[in-house]
């Protein structure tokens, strides 16, 4: 996953202004994964639409997380199902809600 941040230079202060992700779709899965790998419960369900979401990946997922091969099919405007695999495989749902993309289910 790559981001490109950009930064106001137009007065005498370096101000930032915004970061772009390249696959925004997918920043919610990676960014729960680093928290739930590190069992931080509170990071993990910003990034969740429900605490048992949050729950069972802190509990669910392993120190060390690997993906392999990694599937996304689109289910509609605004969702999609992703699946990773290598060792573990573990499936998400994800959909954009209110301009931000939520993990709406997980399961291994």
């Amino acid at each position: 996953m790559c981001a490109v941040d950009t930064y106001d230079l137009s007065g005498d202060d370096i101000k930032f202004h915004s970061r772009e992700y390249n696959l925004p779709d997918l920043l919610p899965i990676a960014k729960a994964i680093e928290y739930a790998e590190k069992r931080d419960y509170e990071a993990v369900l910003g990034y969740c639409s429900s605490d048992d979401i949050a729950r069972r990946m802190v509990r669910d997922i392993p120190m060390r997380v690997f993906a392999g091969e990694l599937l996304v099919t689109r289910k509609g405007e605004g969702k999609e199902h992703v699946e990773m695999e290598f060792p573990s495989h573990y499936r998400f749902d994800i959909e954009k809600r209110d301009g931000r993309w939520l993990i709406v289910a997980f399961s291994e």
